[in-house]
């Protein structure tokens, strides 16, 4: 495979004189975009204090070196976009992890700085962690613009917490969801998992009664995939998991639906059910 243009003068320049002259990025980087309609952007905070063995996103293990080492590229990076995306709107800031709020005051500086640069965001959008939801972590976010919160409970069940290596119990979570309500965000997602080890209809029924009970606007529910970049996937642990049977993974998709409706949410994608009052 051939170099991009780009490095064909510091690969020259290696073979000829044997160092390597940084290639310059900024005077490579795409012309800016024309005008976009309704564009969105996407922040990623790649940390969490528990790698959850089932995740496949790009995420690694909390360290104070790391984070202030990101943080200081962050900054460097909005300064780079910034004269690029010049009078762009967005409508839309997505910040997801990683656990986003595992240094909330890092976070805070960056998402300050991402508003003055781009301009104000009408949606701004964050994936949060049960554990790292304290009352003052969630009225901090809103002071700060955030509109909408999506929490991964993932399950309500301490057994089945426990056998997909959450460091969280279900009190936490279903406290999380609750304190986020009573705070007053546009809207609160909560991400559901099902087709989990050790976990039975029973398990799912309830926990989704305790879920759809917090008062939370929408519910977001995925079966479990073993892709194999994630560590499940790698792992010889993935021939001892014990999944749910075929049959039972779809009546827990229908049981879904029909709860879901019974508490008057409306089917809005494939995986999510939405409070009619509420926009996706």
């Amino acid at each position: 495979m051939f170099p991009a243009r780009f490095l064909w003068k510091p690969v020259i320049q290696k073979l000829v004189t044997g160092r390597w002259r940084r290639p310059r990025m900024r005077r490579n980087m795409p012309s800016p975009p024309g005008k976009l309609v309704r564009p969105g952007l996407y922040l990623h905070v790649p940390f969490c204090k528990n790698l959850c063995p089932f995740c496949p996103y790009n995420r690694v293990e909390y360290q104070d070196d790391l984070f202030a080492a990101y943080e200081r590229a962050m900054h460097q990076e909005i300064e780079l976009y910034r004269p690029a995306l010049d009078g762009q709107k967005f409508t839309t800031l997505y910040i997801g992890g990683g656990t986003p709020t595992v240094n909330l005051e890092g976070l805070l500086g960056i998402l300050q700085h991402m508003v003055e640069a781009f301009g104000p965001v009408r949606d701004i959008c964050i994936e949060l962690h049960p554990a790292n939801m304290e009352t003052e972590c969630l009225q901090a976010l809103k002071n700060a613009g955030v509109t909408m919160l999506s929490i991964g409970v993932e399950a309500a069940t301490d057994h089945v917490l426990a056998a997909i290596g959450r460091n969280h119990d279900g009190k936490t979570a279903l406290d999380a969801a609750s304190r986020a309500v009573e705070v007053g965000f546009n809207a609160v997602n909560a991400d559901l998992m099902f087709a989990l080890p050790e976990q039975s209809l029973e398990d799912w029924a309830r926990d989704l009664d305790a879920v759809l009970a917090t008062g939370v606007d929408q519910i977001s529910t995925y079966p479990m995939f073993t892709f194999p970049y994630s560590d499940l996937g790698q792992s010889e642990r993935i021939r001892k998991v014990t999944r749910p049977k075929s049959a039972t993974i779809r009546a827990m998709l229908d049981l879904t639906d029909t709860k879901a409706k019974q508490a008057g949410f409306e089917r809005c994608a494939v995986w999510s059910w939405l409070r009619p009052s509420k926009n996706k």
